[in-house]
């Protein structure tokens, strides 16, 4: 678990918000929701041969205090990079540290 001294970065989460394109259909945009603080790491050794295997591009482990409003639903940027976000965990179950793990789609 990372110290809570290393979330130095600053992070974005942003949503697609829909709207009616007068067409029938929809326009989908990304709007920022919030920014927080975490620390950003990239996956390296045995943890990013895992991921690779189900997700594309460069993962990434972002850890932040505990929050509820966080989900797959959503993507974070991080210094101008879009990283899906693929799993959010509440580490220990104790409400205090959540992990993201995400990709860049590189």
């Amino acid at each position: 678990m990372a110290a809570i001294g290393g979330m130095n970065t600053p992070v974005s989460y942003q949503e697609l918000t829909t709207t009616p394109d007068g067409a029938g259909g929809t326009t989908g945009t990304w709007a920022t929701k919030f920014t927080f603080m975490a620390e950003v790491k990239p996956m390296s050794g045995y943890r990013r041969l895992e991921y690779s295997q189900i997700i594309k591009g460069n993962p990434y482990q972002i850890t932040t205090h505990y929050r509820t409003d966080i989900s797959a639903k959503g993507r974070l940027i991080v210094n101008g990079t879009e990283i899906a976000i693929h799993s959010v965990v509440n580490v220990g179950m104790q409400n205090k540290v959540i992990e993201i793990i995400g990709n860049d789609g590189a």
